[in-house]
C-alpha cells in the first residue's frame, strides 16, 4: 500500500490570456502544466511555443541555458550555489534567492509578489506562480523563454531582495551582464 497520499488536482482557466494551469499537489511532491488552448469551445490544445518562436512585440526569443543562470548569478557578491541533486540552491549570505531545475530548465526567484502576478499574467507560457512567502512571490521561469537580459534583472531583482543591506549599497544597481 502507498503511504502517498492521493494527487488533488485544481484547474484555473484565465479566459482572458487562454491558458488553463493544471496544477497536482501532494505531500512530496508539486507538479505544474500549463497547457495552451484555443479560443474555441471544443478546447482543443495547441502546442506550446518553442524556442525561437515568436513572442511578444514580434521579438525572437533564443532562450537561455543553465550556464546563463550559474553566470550571472556568480557576477553578485557573496552567491553560493550548492548542488541538491534534484536541484540547485541559489543563495546570498546563506539565504535563498533562486533554484535551478536542470532537467526541466526551469528556475524559480524570489520576486515581490506584484511582480510575480504580472510576470504570470504576461506570459503564463514562460512563467508560472512557483509559491508565496510572506511578502514575496517566487515565480517559475522556464528558460527556453526568457533572453539573457530579462534573466539578468529577474536574478538581480531576487538577489536585491534577498541580500543584506551593506552588500546591496555597495553594488547599487549594476545588472549583471
Amino acid at each position: 500500500m502507498s503511504r502517498h497520499s492521493p494527487i488533488r488536482p485544481s484547474i484555473s482557466l484565465a479566459d482572458d490570456v487562454g491558458v488553463a494551469v493544471v496544477r497536482a499537489y501532494s505531500p512530496t511532491s508539486f507538479a505544474a502544466c500549463v497547457m495552451s488552448l484555443s479560443a474555441t469551445q471544443e478546447g482543443r490544445r495547441r502546442p506550446p511555443p518553442k524556442v525561437g518562436a515568436r513572442c511578444q512585440d514580434d521579438d525572437v526569443v533564443t532562450g537561455c541555458s543553465i550556464t546563463d543562470v550559474f553566470d550571472l548569478a556568480d557576477q553578485l557578491p557573496e552567491v553560493t550555489r550548492v548542488d541538491n541533486g534534484r536541484y540547485w540552491r541559489i543563495a546570498v549570505s546563506n539565504r535563498t534567492l533562486g533554484y535551478l531545475w536542470e532537467p526541466t530548465l526551469t528556475v524559480g526567484l524570489k520576486q515581490t509578489i506584484a511582480e510575480q502576478l504580472a510576470l504570470v499574467a504576461e506570459r503564463p507560457e514562460t512563467f508560472e506562480v512557483q509559491f508565496t512567502s510572506g511578502s514575496f512571490g517566487w515565480v517559475v521561469a522556464r528558460l527556453g523563454g526568457i533572453e539573457r537580459d530579462e534573466l539578468a534583472e529577474l536574478i538581480f531583482e531576487a538577489w536585491r531582495l534577498t541580500a543584506p543591506a551593506v552588500l546591496i549599497d555597495q553594488r547599487g544597481e549594476l545588472l549583471p551582464r
